[in-house]
């Protein structure tokens, strides 16, 4: 049994204030199932930027230490317990599932109530490992792009991708090219920018570390027209930036801010002058309030999955004890695509051959 404990915030983590815990599996029972609960044995654990800032004490919803944090995990189920008539379900036990816990994720095995909203079932074609990076990243980048709170894209139309390279930008990048869209892809080295290339299928890469008025290349590559859509999971400058090169009635999606501990400050008269709508999206708070927004977003990436429009690339696989140096080299960019945590000692570190 193991499981990861946020012993103190601490911000980047370390191994004082983020432990794993391995209890000894020939003196460990799991307790009896409670009734109308189901038991899931972790697999894997997808690693997203959010949890880093959680064991930080940075993230917007915080859990007071001590805590185990993940929420984005995949596993198989191993025992359910039903004994009211009044609950249908729809699982077995073997199958394979991914769900969006509302806390204590990262442990070897997780007990939740049937009717738990999160829990979707991973469709036959599709493996596990691949399906494990795909909630979170992949359904905030269909949900901020298609959804008409939001991008309300249209096939045809331009998207800028800011941090293309990472978990939900080349999410955002397969994405918007399912929909028929031409996508700009902004990384911050000519590898990442190979990698949008080669996984994202873009229409077009820059590299803005090369180029610090990158945005005239944007408008340059539109032949001055601008971007229909941005999508930006990065903040700071590089959003102030990015509305220089947005269309007149364009749309600005805020998803996050990985470059920076501040929150840009964005110039209202701009959004005045362009109409532009500026939108943000916080996937997870749809779980609470629009949950079929989610379920009808997986039954779509699900699809697409299977048609091979998008593609879930996992770039590495690390094991569970191996969470700081996971976290460490996402905090230095080292990180491209989804990366996961292993809780089964026979995972080891690979590249994804999707």
């Amino acid at each position: 049994m193991k499981r990861v404990v946020c012993k103190k915030f601490s911000f980047p983590p370390n191994s004082e204030s983020l432990e794993v815990v391995n209890s000894d599996n020939n003196n460990f029972t799991l307790p009896p199932l409670k009734e109308n609960h189901i038991r899931i044995k972790i697999k894997y654990g997808a690693l997203n930027f959010a949890d880093i800032l959680s064991v930080g004490g940075l993230y917007q919803e915080k859990s007071n230490p001590p805590f185990i944090p993940g929420n984005e995990i995949a596993g198989i189920i191993i025992d359910i317990n039903n004994i009211s008539d009044n609950k249908q379900i729809n699982y077995k036990i073997g199958d394979e599932v991914i769900l969006l816990a509302e806390k204590n994720g990262w442990q070897s095995y997780l007990d939740l109530p049937i009717d738990f909203k999160g829990i979707i079932k991973v469709p036959k074609g599709l493996d596990l490992k691949s399906a494990s990076g795909l909630m979170v990243a992949y359904s905030t980048s269909h949900v901020a792009l298609s959804h008409e709170r939001h991008g309300n894209l249209k096939e045809g139309q331009t998207v800028l991708v800011l941090g293309a390279s990472g978990g939900v930008g080349l999410a955002a990048c397969q994405i918007a090219k399912a929909m028929n869209c031409k996508v700009i892809a902004c990384a911050s080295t000519d590898e990442k920018c190979k990698i949008c290339k080669d996984y994202g299928q873009v229409d077009y890469t820059i590299n803005y570390k090369k180029n610090e008025n990158w945005f005239k290349e944007v408008l340059e590559y539109t032949k001055g027209k601008g971007c229909d859509v941005i999508y930006d999971p990065v903040g700071g400058n590089f959003t102030l930036q990015s509305l220089k090169c947005i269309k007149w009635g364009g749309r600005l999606l805020i998803i996050g801010f990985a470059s920076s501990k501040e929150i840009p400050k964005i110039p209202t008269n701009l959004l005045l002058v362009k109409n532009v709508n500026v939108s943000g999206v916080y996937w997870g708070s749809y779980m609470k309030y629009e949950p079929n927004v989610i379920v009808e977003s997986m039954k779509c990436l699900f699809k697409w999955c299977l048609l091979g429009k998008v593609k879930p690339f996992v770039s590495k696989v690390y094991k569970i004890e191996d969470i700081h140096q996971a976290m460490k080299d996402m905090l230095e960019r080292k990180t491209i695509g989804r990366v996961l945590l292993a809780f089964d000692d026979e995972n080891e570190e690979r590249i994804s051959k999707m």
